[in-house]
């Protein structure tokens, strides 16, 4: 019997709920109620056909802006103040764009679905003014945006609620914490379509704590968060690639807490143009795995908290400008193991914290240097060769290595060396 992956497994399930929200909603919710064509305050009765105003309860509307408001004032609440809760909105054809200005906005509630955000025929965009909760208490709600149309949010707070995002619009925001706070977890899919932080501030998974858990899965669309940290706070703090493609500015840290986190690629492309990604920056225990895709970062640092940075790559290709830190922290383990695909970095740092130990293990990945330099290796608590091979491409650059090189145990280590370039070994091996 054919296994499927855990990727196939998930993809599976996303799609099957995507079908399910797609279905009518009219068994699902109490009312679905148009904006009427007034220029009032979302919160005033006269603004609402029927005169029922969304409150926080069980029967909160999916709210649809269509082609009877045909007064641009009545597209946006100007008088703003207090706060709203929907199950669903529709963006369909107003006559100007949407602009809601609560304090705070909330989509879901305990035991009924949401709808999301449904723009999928929009003729126009929206706007938030004040945060944005999302909170389907393990429910799950779409964001759908038409080509060309956007989705502007200032703060995103996810508690309790998964979102997939499989618009070809634009969702753009200024702050985002996929489970935040204490409450279920939270679950973010980026599907396709494109994501982008308007600001400079950073993306934050898995910041609640008490075991709830932050993830965000990527499997297509164009993502470009200012920065991410996989904060490990919570039991399971993660983001795994999987397709598409990731623009980093800033930071991409994992693990700035006690408990674990991990970014994983499995495929599409990842590329940091400033900043530095740091596998292990707090107390817990950071993993970055890569199994396939490509990734180029700016920074490279592994455990410069006090905590465990494990760095493995198995197939891809992964790239770094500079490589800064390796078990600088005091008490840190740094481990990295090179075990299929093409890694490219500087020469590998010495500055290690007291008590810290740095160890690297080469299982048939290829290395590769990004400039000539008589100490590419040294100074490692250790440094292990598998049967698979320590594989050595200089790509025309002349290297040194002074670390030992050590069989790894039950194993009998071989070198290989490849490309244009000296390899040279001084030390004893």
């Amino acid at each position: 019997m054919k296994k499927m992956s855990s990727v196939n497994c998930w993809r599976t399930l996303v799609a099957s709920i995507a079908i399910m929200i797609s279905m009518s909603t009219s068994s699902l919710y109490a009312a679905v109620y148009t904006n009427a064509n007034v220029a009032a305050d979302l919160t005033n009765t006269t603004r609402w056909v029927g005169g029922v105003v969304p409150t926080w309860n069980v029967n909160s509307p999916i709210l649809v802006w269509d082609n009877t408001l045909q007064n641009p004032s009545a597209c946006t609440n100007a008088t703003g103040g207090g706060n709203i809760q929907f199950s669903g909105l529709v963006i369909r054809d107003p006559i100007a764009d949407v602009y809601i200005t609560n304090t705070a906005t909330y989509f879901g509630f305990t035991s009924r679905p949401s709808l999301g955000i449904d723009m999928s025929s929009a003729q126009k965009n929206l706007a938030f003014a004040g945060n944005i909760y999302f909170e389907f208490q393990n429910s799950t709600g779409t964001i759908s945006i038409a080509t060309g149309k956007t989705v502007q949010f200032s703060s995103i707070i996810q508690r309790g609620s998964t979102i997939n995002i499989t618009n070809q619009g634009m969702v753009a925001y200024k702050t985002w914490d996929v489970g935040h706070y204490n409450g279920n977890g939270a679950y973010l899919n980026v599907m396709a379509g494109t994501v982008t932080n308007v600001g400079s501030v950073v993306m934050k998974i898995g910041s609640g704590g008490n075991n709830y858990n932050g993830v965000v899965y990527q499997t297509g669309g164009t993502f470009h968060p200012y920065s991410m940290t996989v904060v490990g706070q919570a039991a399971i703090s993660s983001y795994t690639l999987s397709g598409g493609a990731v623009f980093l500015r800033g930071d991409l840290q994992v693990c700035t807490s006690v408990l674990t986190g991990s970014v994983n690629v499995v495929g599409g492309t990842l590329n940091q143009s400033g900043g530095a990604f740091i596998v292990g920056n707090g107390a817990g225990i950071a993993y970055y795995t890569q199994s396939g895709g490509s990734v180029t970062i700016y920074t490279n640092s592994i455990a410069s908290g006090t905590g465990i940075g494990m760095f493995t790559i198995s197939n891809g290709t992964f790239s770094a400008t500079v490589f800064g830190q390796l078990a600088s922290g005091a008490g840190a383990t740094g481990t990295i193991v090179l075990a299929g695909g093409t890694t490219t970095l500087p020469a590998f740092p010495t500055n290690r914290g007291v008590n810290a130990s740095a160890i690297v293990t080469f299982d048939g990945g290829t290395l590769s240097p990004r400039a000539s330099t008589n100490g590419y290796l040294r100074g490692l608590t250790a440094a292990y060769v598998t049967t698979n091979g320590a594989v050595l491409d200089t790509a025309g650059y002349d290297i040194t290595i002074s670390q030992k090189l050590e069989d790894f145990s039950g194993h009998a280590g071989r070198l290989v060396k490849k490309g244009a370039g000296t390899l040279t070994l001084s030390g004893t091996n």
